[in-house]
């Protein structure tokens, strides 16, 4: 069986899909894309039987939490650490930059986050989400290079959306150094490559990730 219908028999049609978009980001086929009105990945073409990475990094599938703390953070939380987390500080703030303030939902700190590593070359493009051009009704991933591509997605977006579908558009564009933004399902997708490490292109390109919180979600019906 290969790893799509390992994926539409044991994930999608179980109802454990988040439409992360993991999965059509590591295809090495490129035959797995975003069905916007179902909200769940579809087969386009011919998937190999050899290949179950698309299974393999569904965070649907499964989550391993100690593996995915050895991987982000070198660890797993110790004693004092098992409400929250592995974490070096627990800190507050806001946009000291009046525009990145304004534009944001509350304080402007993501934007500014991303502004910061694009300005100081930690990333030279950003994975965010914003309203699809096409559709303005609609939420959809986005790619931004610059400050203000960067501004115009601020905002926070109460609704289903495979952010990580758009990494490989990210990458053909020319991205090395990515900067991601997104809920614990995208976040978990993005560990899941790093604990895997492939596909290597996709692994390498992620340096920056900002985890968001969730408790649902909606589609945008």
């Amino acid at each position: 069986m290969s790893g799509f219908a390992t994926l539409q028999e044991e994930v999608i049609g179980t109802g454990l899909c988040t439409d992360c978009g993991t999965c059509a980001a590591v295809c090495p086929n490129n035959v797995i894309t975003m069905n916007y009105e179902t909200e769940e990945p579809e087969l386009t073409g011919k998937c190999t039987t050899r290949c179950q990475l698309c299974y393999d990094v569904c965070p649907g599938k499964d989550i391993s939490l100690p593996e995915l703390n050895r991987v982000a953070f070198g660890r797993e939380p110790n004693a004092g650490e098992n409400l929250l987390g592995v974490a070096q500080a627990f800190l507050r703030g806001y946009a000291i930059d009046p525009e990145v303030r304004n534009a944001g939902a509350a304080g402007g700190m993501i934007s500014a986050l991303l502004i910061y590593a694009l300005e100081k070359g930690i990333i030279d493009t950003a994975v965010v989400t914003g309203m699809s051009t096409q559709q303005p009704w609609r939420v959809a991933p986005k790619i931004a290079t610059s400050r203000e591509e960067i501004i115009a997605n601020a905002q926070s977006r109460y609704a289903i959306v495979p952010t990580n579908s758009i990494i490989k558009e990210a990458l053909a564009s020319g991205g090395r150094k990515l900067g991601a933004v997104g809920l614990p399902c995208h976040v978990h997708g993005l560990r899941k490559i790093q604990a895997a490490g492939r596909p290597k292109q996709v692994n390498n390109a992620v340096k920056f990730i900002i985890g968001l919180f969730c408790a649902s979600n909606t589609n945008y019906r």
